[in-house]
């Protein structure tokens, strides 16, 4: 597990050589995250700003990026949402993405870390 984990960071670090450039023409986005099925909200450029959907919890989940998404890079969110409908959660935490829309992240949610990722799509 731990050679996983230090795989990954080791491909975002390798990464974030490039050039970042605003993620556009995505729709929706599926991940073991919340919201685990979502769809993506666009600024007037037709960068993706914030995901709203349901989540695995019964509930529904809003992650708002601080900044149109950028493809190579961390991006920073903040998040909230509810677990079984009535539940309610705040979270904060980065999202690194790819250019094929694929991300991996890290945050809290309350003080409880978690590891996340899924595809823009």
């Amino acid at each position: 597990m731990k050679k996983l984990f230090l795989f990954a960071i080791i491909l975002m670090i390798a990464g974030s050589a490039c050039l970042g450039s605003p993620l556009k023409g995505r729709n929706g986005s599926l991940g073991l995250d919340s919201p685990f099925f979502g769809w993506l909200d666009h600024d007037q450029s037709g960068a993706v700003i914030s995901d709203l959907g349901i989540n695995l919890g019964l509930g529904l989940s809003y992650r708002r990026y601080f900044g149109p998404v950028q493809t190579n890079q961390f991006n920073g969110y903040w998040a909230a949402g509810t677990v079984a409908i009535l539940i309610p959660y705040l979270g904060v935490g980065a999202d690194y993405v790819w250019d094929s829309g694929i991300y991996l992240g890290c945050g809290l949610i309350w003080v409880v870390p978690e590891i996340h990722g899924g595809i823009m799509f």
